[in-house]
């Protein structure tokens, strides 16, 4: 009996992990293809500093400036064509409307 209890919390643990990961990873697709819609509707270029890139994780922090305004993006990297490093000049494509939302040159739906 002490057994099956031991085994029934143990599912009831993989059970809960399994589903916030689930619904975490859902919501973060959502997040993204929100970004993309939004920046692809009604955008203009610019360039950033590529403040920190991290290998694990493929994820990257950019700074840069808009209208005198300064912004941090942190965000995930599929391909870096321009073997860019820390402290290099990035191009980015930013919503007008949200200069908060921008897509990198280091992602896929760049281009």
């Amino acid at each position: 009996m002490e057994r099956l209890k031991i085994v029934m919390i143990f599912v009831v643990i993989i059970v809960c992990f399994g589903s916030f990961f689930y619904w975490n990873s859902k919501r973060l697709v959502k997040e993204r293809g929100e970004r993309i819609a939004t920046v692809d509707s009604n955008y203009r270029y610019s360039k950033g500093i590529l403040a920190k890139k991290f290998y694990r994780g493929k994820t990257l922090r950019v700074k840069y400036k808009i209208q005198e305004k300064v912004y941090e993006y942190r965000g995930g990297w599929d391909v870096n064509p321009n073997d860019l490093s820390e402290g290099d000049s990035i191009s980015f494509k930013y919503a007008i409307d949200n200069p908060n939302m921008i897509i990198t040159e280091m992602e896929n739906v760049y281009y």
